[in-house]
């Protein structure tokens, strides 16, 4: 029971660190006049440290949580592995959060460009396979 009320903790704490960091590649990639979200690099970076360090706090409580004596060599050794396997795992969802959000925007640029055929952002590899890929889609949903 311990073990199933340690996962769903860390569970919710990830939730709350990929949030954030959700956030801040939002706020980062948002266009604003006026107000506190002129200085977007600040916002992302803050948002970044912030979730990785509730990720890295989410993991010592899931570890307090499994109750893991490092008393011996043995225990030290798993709790460090498990430590270790975590805070990957939560790196890795925090960093996708901002390629995900660095995709979202290249999308919305080739869709905005797909008519400028004589456009640098159009004729872009990333583009022509993003229109290569939809054109394909399009086939297979119209039965084509």
């Amino acid at each position: 029971m311990k073990f199933l009320e340690g996962v769903l903790e860390l569970g919710r704490n990830w939730a709350v660190a990929v949030a954030v960091a959700a956030f801040g590649a939002a706020a980062y990639h948002s266009e604003a006049v006026t107000g506190p979200w002129q200085e977007k690099g600040w916002m992302l970076a803050t948002t970044y440290i912030f979730a990785l360090v509730w990720v890295c706090m989410a993991i010592l409580r899931f570890l307090d949580v499994m109750d893991v004596k490092t008393k011996g060599i043995r225990q030290t050794m798993k709790a460090l592995l498990i430590a270790s396997v975590l805070v990957g795992i939560g790196l890795t969802l925090v960093i996708q959060t901002a390629t995900y959000a660095d995709n979202a925007m290249l999308v919305r640029l080739c869709k905005d460009y797909r008519d400028k055929p004589t456009s640098a952002v159009h004729s872009d590899a990333r583009c022509q396979r993003l229109y290569k890929h939809q054109a394909e889609r399009e086939r297979i949903y119209l039965g084509q």
